[in-house]
C-alpha cells in the first residue's frame, strides 16, 4: 500500500510539478530562439550538423550531374515554433537557413502564432501559390497536414485542380515535431537527414493522399449536419491512439515524460469503442499477403444494403465488407511508420497507391499493445 501511494505521488509530481518548472524555464529562454548565435548555444549539436551537411553536399554535387530540384527557385518556409521540443526556430537559424543558402534556394520565413495558422495562411492568400515554388515545413506531421489542406481549400476543394497545381508545387518537411512519423517513413528522422534528402532530390516525387469525409452538427442548428472533407497523407486514428495523441499534445504537452506516461495511461484504461469498419479492398496475391502479413478482406462478412452508409455509391456495395465489433483502436495509414519509433506497416510506401487499416478488438491483451 505504501509503495502504491508513493508511486501515485511520483506520478502526480511528474504530471503537474515538472510542467510548471518547464513553463518558467521556457519563458526565460524564449529569446534564445531569435538569433543564430543563441540557437547554437542552446543546441550545440546543430553546429556539428551544419558541418556534416557542408561536407556531404560536396560529395553529392560530385556524384550528381543534375541540380537540386529547387535550386534557383523560391520557397515559403513555415515554422511552427511550439512543435515538439520547441526547437524549430533554433533549427531554422542554425541549420536550415544556411543550408538553403548553400543549395541556392531563396526563401521567405513565416512563423505560425496560433492554432491552425498554417492552414489559414495558405488557404486565404492565393498569391502565395503563385509567388513560390513550394513550401518547406519546420514542424511535425500536423503542420504539414495543415499546409496540404490549406492548399486544397485554396483550390476550392476541386481535386482535379489540386492535382494539376501540385504537379509543379513541392511540399517538404524538416521534422521538429513530437512523433514525426511521416518524415521518418521517408527516412528522415532528423533535420539533418531531411536536408540531405533535399540536397539529393533532383525530381519531385509523388505521395499518395486520401480523403476524409466527416459529418458534424451545425452551430446554428443541432438538427442540421455539415459535411466536412479534408486530405491526409499520413495517419488517421481513433480509440487508444487518439487518446494517446490527446495526452501527449494537450494534457501532458509540457511534460518531458509524456511519451512514457501516455502509453501507460491509455493501455491501463484500455477503453473500447463500439463501431463498424467498412472495407472495399483490392485483390492481392498470396505472395503479397505472405510478405506483408495482410488479412484477406474477402473472407470478412459481406455488407447488406442496410449496413452501408447512404453516402457510399450503391454500385460499389457488392464489394464491401464489414467488421462489427468493439475496437480498442483503429488506424488508417499511408506510410510505414505512425511515429519515428512506431512501425505500423513496414512494407508500406507513401506512393504505392494503397492505404492500410489496422484494428485491435477487445480480445487483445495488454502485452500485445506493449
Amino acid at each position: 500500500m505504501i509503495v502504491g501511494i508513493t508511486l501515485l505521488i511520483v506520478l502526480v509530481l511528474a504530471v503537474f510539478a515538472i510542467p510548471r518548472f518547464l513553463a518558467v524555464l521556457n519563458a526565460a529562454t524564449d529569446d534564445i530562439q531569435t538569433n543564430p548565435t543563441a540557437a547554437l548555444l542552446k543546441y550545440p549539436q546543430l553546429n556539428a550538423d551544419l558541418a556534416i551537411f557542408k561536407a556531404q553536399l560536396k560529395t553529392i554535387r560530385r556524384q550528381k550531374a543534375s541540380p537540386n530540384v529547387l535550386a534557383q527557385k523560391s520557397i515559403l518556409v513555415v515554422c511552427n515554433p511550439i512543435s515538439g521540443s520547441k526547437s524549430a526556430l533554433s533549427v531554422y537559424h542554425a541549420l536550415v537557413k544556411p543550408a538553403l543558402v548553400l543549395l541556392g534556394i531563396s526563401h521567405t520565413l513565416i512563423i505560425t502564432s496560433r492554432a491552425n495558422h498554417a492552414r489559414i495562411l495558405i488557404r486565404d492568400d492565393v498569391s502565395l501559390l503563385k509567388k513560390y515554388d513550394g513550401v518547406l515545413v519546420l514542424g511535425g506531421d500536423g503542420t504539414l497536414n495543415q499546409i496540404i489542406n490549406g492548399f486544397y481549400e485554396a483550390c476550392g476543394g476541386d481535386m482535379p485542380l489540386f492535382r494539376s497545381r501540385s504537379k509543379t508545387f513541392s511540399f517538404g518537411i524538416i521534422p521538429t515535431g513530437t512523433c514525426n512519423g511521416f518524415s521518418a517513413s521517408l527516412k528522415a528522422l532528423t533535420p539533418l537527414e531531411a536536408l540531405l534528402n533535399l540536397a539529393k532530390c533532383t525530381t519531385l516525387k509523388p505521395v499518395d493522399l486520401y480523403k476524409i469525409t466527416s459529418h458534424t452538427k451545425s452551430k446554428q442548428s443541432e438538427q442540421k449536419t455539415i459535411q466536412l472533407s479534408q486530405l491526409d497523407m499520413h495517419c488517421l486514428s481513433a480509440g487508444i491512439i487518439a487518446e494517446h495523441d490527446y495526452l501527449t499534445e494537450s494534457v501532458l504537452r509540457s511534460n518531458p515524460l509524456r511519451m512514457t506516461l501516455a502509453p501507460l495511461i491509455v493501455i491501463a484504461r484500455k477503453k473500447a469503442y463500439p463501431g463498424k469498419l467498412y472495407l472495399h479492398g483490392v485483390p492481392f496475391t498470396k505472395e503479397e499477403q505472405r510478405k506483408s502479413n495482410l488479412r484477406d478482406f474477402t473472407k470478412l462478412r459481406a455488407c447488406d444494403d442496410d449496413d452501408v452508409d447512404s453516402d457510399i455509391e450503391k454500385k460499389s456495395r457488392p464489394g464491401w465488407r464489414v467488421i462489427d465489433d468493439e475496437f480498442i483502436f483503429m488506424s488508417v495509414i499511408n506510410t510505414a511508420k505512425a511515429a519515428h519509433n512506431q512501425w505500423f506497416v513496414p512494407s508500406a510506401k507513401p506512393d504505392d497507391g494503397a492505404i492500410y487499416c489496422i484494428a485491435f478488438d477487445t480480445g487483445e491483451n495488454n502485452a500485445g499493445f506493449l
